[in-house]
């Protein structure tokens, strides 16, 4: 416990702060190494948990973050740790990933033999949770961050960290049992992509929810019953009901896993996982950039989107593949990066010899095959072909031949070996047969989707759609957690029969310049959910499409999202979400932004819709004439930050309300609706208004009214 250990550490850099305390990329002096330290606040009177600390750096497994030390620096209890460049699995919830239930029983049995090494310590975990769940490139989950002093306060917990907690931790009676419902929760977590306790903002709340919900559960039908009555094992209430560590490693759902990875020290499922993120990651980061044309396959649900095809970025082709995700710069002729590794071993002008038929390659290589660019020349020394390649595969651009007669073929962009891009085929003559988009070697694609419930459970999109018509009940499934249409770039229209997409939390129409219609059914996108978290992103985007001019959305749809916003779509005229006649709930907690909107002519909101919203802004909608509202629609709930802002409506005649509309905002700001004459408001409309003070004070109800026709004689009064 020698505070000049500290001397043995140079820190590089923060990784993260919280509760737990700072911790840190650090390297270790004279050894070739890099750590994690995690410092904690130490008042030096908690002399048995340092003593459990100690026992815990003796705790050796596979299964577990190594502490290479621990001891007391400055007040500071600083501990010193195995650093993991590598994914934690929240990280995958975050991303929406749709994990099978062979994932799940992999990623149970190592948490299992992690748990178990410490148990045998007598030291508990006390913060098992997807974000301390490591996993890592050969296939291995290890758990992070156990042992750590106990937090003398639960007010002082974030309320996430409480959603994890057994019970009888909450009542600080905690055992190594505690672990085992920690665990059981984060893979309902990790199974339906939500814990059970979302939601619950305090501690009283969470506790209420685990008096009142009997046990949380796998909820979904998809799942086979060992699985289900594993988790109900972790779950149990009832500490003696509860299984251990040890009698869990006997479950069937996890024996022969836990018997198979525990001799072969990892898992090929969790290998590949991390395969397939790494290249999920690395293509959604590659698509956020000024990307232009694109021809990509998605293959959805599974596993979140999979892209497969070729997107352009100036003058970088990037091909992406299952395998491989490959830059390329065509001017430069050169090979940038595989997999986000740069390509620096590569050797230049290199003549290679590929069989004995006398086959040859003349140009970039790397290890002894094709790697870059070059040219391709069969047995009679023919020029075969010219560009990219890698092995024996052709890969992002090149031009091929008719080699008895030295004229090309086809110029492009290529994708595993696949005509699959922008390109031109010719005649052996030299005249172009196509010029234009291809993908998968074909240049005539289907350019309309329909998704029958027979064939939901795996869809291909691509970017040269125009329509996508989803018929009723459709897509419902766990496995749909976001429908992200951003890349369909041909998209034209889109129509979504009634109670499809039931699961899916986020959706995203952003930047399409081609799309006209958004029509949605009802009861879509609407998983059931015992509590509403404000702090959750359920969202719906529309925003920068230049030529999209309907949005109907039906009835019970997006009744749980959280965020809606309609932005910067300059033909959109009508819009109309819910019925006024019937009781709608659609975005009933979600905050609304609908602004720059140039077009708009009439606003419809039916009963229902956005009753519990915090924030609602209607902005810069220069044609607006009429805005019907239904009952209860912008209700707002009742909250010292609710807000609503009504600017720039010059053309607004009529408000149509009914009752319980505008009841509950504390912030407004009304400005510029000179025309506004028919506005019969509620009873109890702005029912705060007599306790504002005008702007300039320091209430946190304020009102601001500047021109807003008959408003303006009603804030006055």
């Amino acid at each position: 416990m020698d505070s000049a250990c500290a001397l043995n550490y140079a820190q590089l850099e923060t990784l993260g702060e919280g509760h737990h305390g700072t911790v840190l990329k650090a390297s270790s002096v004279g050894e070739d190494r890099d750590v994690a330290i995690r410092k904690v606040a130490y008042d030096g009177y908690d002399k048995r948990r340092l003593k459990k600390l100690l026992t815990a750096k003796t705790c050796k497994s596979l299964f577990l973050v190594e502490y290479y030390d621990v001891f007391v620096h400055e007040k500071e209890l600083w501990y010193i740790m195995e650093y993991l460049q590598t994914y934690t699995l929240d990280a995958f919830v975050r991303s929406r990933i749709a994990f099978s239930e062979e994932e799940l029983r992999e990623i149970a049995s190592c948490c299992l033999l992690g748990l178990d090494s410490i148990h045998n310590h007598r030291v508990l975990h006390g913060n098992v949770k997807p974000r301390n769940m490591f996993i890592t490139q050969n296939g291995v989950v290890k758990l992070g961050d156990y042992a750590l002093p106990l937090q003398e306060d639960y007010s002082k917990l974030k309320v996430e960290e409480l959603w994890y907690m057994a019970p009888e931790a909450l009542k600080w009676k905690e055992g190594p049992k505690s672990d085992v419902w920690s665990l059981g929760i984060s893979l309902i977590e990790l199974a339906e992509g939500r814990n059970p306790f979302s939601g619950c903002d305090n501690e009283a709340r969470t506790g209420s929810r685990m008096r009142t919900m009997g046990f949380p559960s796998l909820s979904y039908d998809r799942w086979s019953f060992l699985f289900k009555d594993f988790v109900n094992a972790c779950v149990t209430k009832e500490v003696n009901g509860r299984f251990s560590v040890a009698e869990l490693l006997c479950h069937p759902f996890v024996l022969e896993a836990a018997e198979r990875i525990e001799s072969g020290m990892c898992s090929p499922v969790l290998a590949n996982l991390v395969k397939r993120f790494q290249k999920h990651v690395l293509c959604e980061n590659l698509l956020k950039g000024e990307v232009g044309c694109c021809c990509l396959v998605s293959h959805y649900p599974h596993f979140c989107w999979f892209h497969n095809g070729i997107a352009e970025a100036s003058s970088r082709v990037i091909e992406m593949s299952e395998e491989l995700v490959i830059e390329a710069d065509i001017r430069l002729k050169e090979l940038l990066r595989v997999n986000g590794e740069e390509m620096k071993a590569i050797q230049h002008n290199v003549v290679l010899d590929l069989n004995d038929d006398g086959e040859r390659w003349e140009g970039d290589v790397l290890q002894n095959k094709p790697y870059g660019w070059g040219v391709l020349y069969d047995s009679e020394n023919r020029m075969v072909y010219e560009g990219f390649r890698i092995g024996d595969v052709n890969v992002c651009y090149g031009r091929s031949y008719y080699p008895d007669i030295g004229v090309v073929e086809y110029e492009g962009e290529i994708c595993e070996g696949k005509r699959w891009g922008r390109g031109a085929l010719f005649d052996r003559n030299g005249n172009t047969v196509f010029e234009g988009e291809w993908m998968n070697h074909e240049c005539e694609m289907e350019k309309r989707v329909e998704i029958q419930k027979e064939v939901d459970d795996h869809v291909l999109f691509h970017t040269l759609l125009e329509e996508v018509i989803v018929s009723d009940r459709c897509c419902d499934g766990i496995e749909w957690k976001v429908l992200r249409l951003s890349f369909l770039f041909n998209l034209r229209e889109l129509r979504v029969g009634d109670e499809c997409f039931w699961y899916v939390e986020e959706v995203e129409a952003v930047g399409l310049k081609k799309l006209e219609t958004v029509v949605i059914g009802k009861n879509c996108f609407r998983k059931r959910r015992i509590t509403w978290n404000r702090n959750e992103r359920l969202f719906f985007w529309l925003k920068n499409c230049p030529v999209v001019k309907e949005l109907r959305i039906g009835r019970g749809s997006f009744q749980y999202y959280t965020v809606c916003e309609i932005e910067n779509d300059d033909c959109l005229e009508v819009a109309e979400i819910g019925s006024v006649r019937e009781s709608s709930c659609n975005f009933s907690c979600a905050s609304l932004e609908l602004k720059n909107l140039p077009a708009l002519k009439s606003l419809v909101l039916g009963q229902d819709v956005f009753c519990f919203c915090v924030r609602a802004v209607l902005e810069n909608l220069p044609e607006v004439a009429s805005i019907q509202l239904g009952y209860s629609a912008l209700h707002f709930v009742e909250d010292d930050a609710s807000e609503l802002v009504m600017r720039n409506l010059p053309n607004l005649t009529t408000l149509s309300f009914s009752a319980l509309t505008f009841d509950l905002p504390h912030h407004i700001t009304l400005e510029n609706m000179p025309k506004l004459a028919n506005a019969h408001l509620p009873a109890n409309a702005f029912q705060y208004k007599d306790d504002v003070i005008i702007k300039g004070g320091f209430s946190f109800r304020s009102v601001l009214c500047l021109d807003v026709g008959v408003f303006a004689s009603y804030f006055s009064s």
